[in-house]
């Protein structure tokens, strides 16, 4: 069987021709899942069943009592003051918990409540009423009504209309489910005579135009303005289409209780459904049309049902109740003695609850989106109908997509992120998991991770349903600065007007690109020996000691320190530097140089190096330069292997005068591997049916272009192996986009490297 079977609300079913229908008698009060199907409308107590109370219980309402409401209350007070004001409105209420949800214990899955206009009215009367004898059997698009409004008759005139369906539990299985539970109820405006009242739940979304006072088709024109249920040949149910509840009360109670649904004549004529039976001679149509069915065995059918015996509270925003007296029409606050009727189902019972399917049912998706309420003029399933009360949204269920919201960034300072739905739904089961980061706490539909890497979510409608999934990928920008520390003068020793300027940086070294973009900016932040503190990237000292620098990335908050003592000198400075220079040359080396004048009592150079700008170790002494006059020029290539894999190395002289004394020149700051951006270049662009995607990568691996919507939602997908140098991959079939803007993402070996726009004509 197919998976379109879904929720299937094949409800109370009449008994086939060799047993007498139902009577009132079998019809009993009761608790049913913890719902009241007890002749009032509020929880926690009951009117036709003992004991009186049933704290704790469900119903339509909250009660005083205790117990839980099914339909929600937000706006009463709005409500309740326009009808108290005589004014004759009509509004309807969904559940007052999210849709397809456990609450204690059971799961609800949809409640709608409706509010019907009064036809006993000089002004204006029932806007939703059937006119020129329009029947159950009739395609819904000929149906005729009075949208300027008419009377109706007291007994005919609905006023409130209630449905629910809930499980007796939160189980979904195919060996023992929760019992699935439909309840009714409507009240009339008066409570003489039999009401006869249909609920037509249709699987497409229906609509009525209260302007022109036409309804759309539910289904096909082709099978009668329905959709037609279908069985295999085996009888089994092959795909569900529009049903009808009916039932029936007056001052006897609920006296009968009956289903149809809409098949084709031959469907009626020759299928032997394997759960239940078509009841002869009950086939209301020509070509498609409703056909009453029965249960297949008497002991199968579970049924629950009441109405008052006794005046009982209305909604609280009120009522409308003729019996109660004229002043009640619009404001009443009870129903009078038998205004009100209310049936319960038990589907699983019959054994239709698609949760007991072992063939690929889904018991999570209903089949149904809309209901109306109606009523007819008489017991015959084709007497004219007389009012309307609907059409309402009913069990249709949103999707729990698993989409994810793009998400931030990690950073120095942002050490987490969130990470969400794009569209949560209240109620619905979200697991999030990661292969290779970390969640550290869970709060509803998000998470909050630390750590780079993919993250997936895994939704459903329901806990228990069939699930989606779809992943993220969260990204992490921690790429420093490069901070660096040099002083630039002589201070003198006792001296407390002497001053030296300490020189930050390096801003060259930190602006390199990022797959996040270059620097925005820098931030200063100088301490030093006292009180000393500066936010200027040179900062003018008159005291010796050690100064330290933290260098910090206003995009990220990353930051790097570089430190240098500062000495107080006696008399001039043994040697003076022109220039001073270290630089990356060829082989993984580094060459050093610096140019000097006024060489007075000059000893050496001890060239030091320092991965950490903590540690600095000897690994040169230079002892004398090309001289030019009354220049010297000195070079030094460090082609140690230890600079292998390394990102950035410091570099300092370290000059001694004859007398032992020495100094030392400023930090020279190498950066070995520079991040270069990797460019990525797209034709054509503007784009028809595919692109070509060029760029360059400095190392083997795994590329991936992705293409995302205006929603960051993936379109398109395509992996290849890199090469070092120009590497090229074409994506194509993408004609089939709407034209707009996209954009293409390329990631190397996982991670993020260019993003560029483009745009689908």
């Amino acid at each position: 069987m197919k998976r379109n079977f879904k929720f299937v609300l094949i409800t109370i079913l009449t008994l086939c021709t060799i047993f007498p229908l139902f009577t009132n008698a079998q019809y009993l009060p009761g608790v049913v899942a913890g719902f009241g199907i007890d002749g009032d409308i509020l929880s926690g107590q009951s009117q036709n069943i003992n004991p009186t109370t049933t704290t704790g219980s469900f119903d339509w309402f909250k009660g005083i009592s205790g117990g839980l409401g099914v339909i929600d209350t937000t706006g009463a007070s709005v409500y309740k003051s326009l009808l108290q004001s005589s004014q004759n409105i009509s509004f309807n209420q969904g559940m007052a918990f999210p849709r397809f949800s456990a609450q204690d214990g059971y799961l609800l899955l949809d409640a709608r409540y409706g509010r019907d206009r009064v036809g006993n009215d000089v002004n204006g009367g029932d806007l939703t009423t059937f006119t020129g004898g329009s029947k159950n059997s009739d395609n819904p698009s000929t149906w005729a009504t009075a949208p300027t409004g008419a009377t109706l008759p007291d007994k005919a005139d609905i006023i409130d209309s209630y449905i629910h369906l809930r499980r007796d539990g939160i189980v979904i299985n195919n060996t023992n489910p929760s019992a699935l539970i439909l309840a009714m109820g409507v009240s009339t405006l008066g409570n003489t005579g039999n009401r006869y009242v249909d609920f037509e739940l249709f699987h497409n979304r229906i609509a009525y135009n209260a302007a022109t006072g036409a309804f759309n088709n539910s289904g096909p024109i082709t099978t009668g303005g329905h959709t037609a249920w279908t069985f295999n040949s085996n009888g089994s149910i092959n795909a569900i289409g529009d049903m009808e509840v009916s039932f029936s009360y007056g001052t006897g109670g609920v006296s009968e209780v009956s289903i149809y649904i809409w098949v084709s004549q031959t469907t009626y004529s020759t299928t032997s459904p394997s759960k239940f039976s078509f009841a002869s001679n009950n086939f209301y149509g020509n070509g498609y049309g409703y056909a009453k069915i029965a249960n297949l065995n008497a002991s199968q059918f579970s049924a629950w049902a009441s109405s008052n015996t006794a005046n009982t509270a209305g909604p609280v925003w009120g009522t409308s109740s003729i019996s109660i007296g004229a002043g009640a029409i619009f404001n009443s606050t009870q129903y009078a003695t038998f205004d009100f009727g209310e049936v319960a189902i038990d589907l699983t019972s019959m054994g239709i609850d698609p949760a007991l399917s072992t063939t690929g049912f889904d018991a999570c998706v209903p089949p149904f989106t809309r209901v109306i309420t109606k009523t007819r003029a008489s017991s015959s399933f084709t007497s004219a109908l007389k009012d309307f009360s609907g059409p309402y949204e009913f069990l249709d269920a949103p999707d729990a997509s698993p989409a994810v919201a793009t998400p931030g960034v990690l950073t120095c300072i942002a050490g987490t992120t969130t990470l969400t739905p794009v569209t949560p739904v209240s109620g619905a089961s979200y697991q999030w998991a990661t292969t290779n980061g970390e969640i550290i706490s869970t709060n509803g539909s998000n998470v909050v991770v630390d750590k780079p890497g993919k993250y997936y979510l895994t939704s459903a409608i329901v806990a228990g349903c069939p699930s989606k999934t779809d992943s993220t990928t969260v990204l992490q920008d921690k790429f420093q600065p490069v901070a660096t520390a040099n002083v630039v003068g002589i201070m003198a020793p006792n001296n407390p007007l002497s001053t030296v300027t300490l020189v930050g940086g390096d801003v060259n070294l930190s602006n390199v690109m990022t797959p996040f973009g270059g620097s925005t900016g820098l931030n200063w932040n100088w301490s030093g020996p006292g009180t000393f503190s500066g936010n200027t990237k040179d900062a003018v000292i008159s005291r010796a000691g050690t100064y330290t620098l933290i260098l910090t990335e206003q995009r990220n908050g990353c930051s790097d320190t570089a430190s240098i003592p500062v000495a107080a000198m006696a008399g001039p400075l043994p040697v003076k530097y022109l220039s001073l220079n270290a630089v990356p040359v060829e082989n993984n080396a580094v060459a050093i140089t610096w140019v000097t004048s006024e060489e007075t009592n000059n000893n050496r150079f001890e060239i030091e190096r320092s991965f950490d700008l903590n540690s600095f170790k000897m690994i040169a002494i230079v002892l004398d330069g090309f001289a030019a006059g009354t220049q010297k020029s000195y070079a030094y290539t460090d082609k140690a292997v230890d600079l292998e894999n390394k990102n950035i190395v410091y570099y300092r002289l370290k000059q001694y005068d004859n007398d032992g004394r020495f100094t030392y020149s400023r930090i020279m700051t190498v950066k070995l591997k520079i991040d270069a951006a990797v460019i990525m270049e797209i034709v054509p662009n503007p784009f028809t049916e595919g692109i070509n995607v060029s760029y360059n990568a400095s190392q083997i691996g795994q590329a991936q272009i992705t293409i995302v919507d205006a929603s960051g939602k993936a379109i398109a997908v395509k992996q290849s192996s890199i090469i070092k140098g120009v590497n090229k991959i074409s994506i194509n079939n993408l004609g089939s986009l709407n034209a707009g803007l996209y954009v293409a993402k390329l990631s190397i070996n996982g991670t993020l490297l260019a993003t560029k726009k483009i745009i689908k004509k």
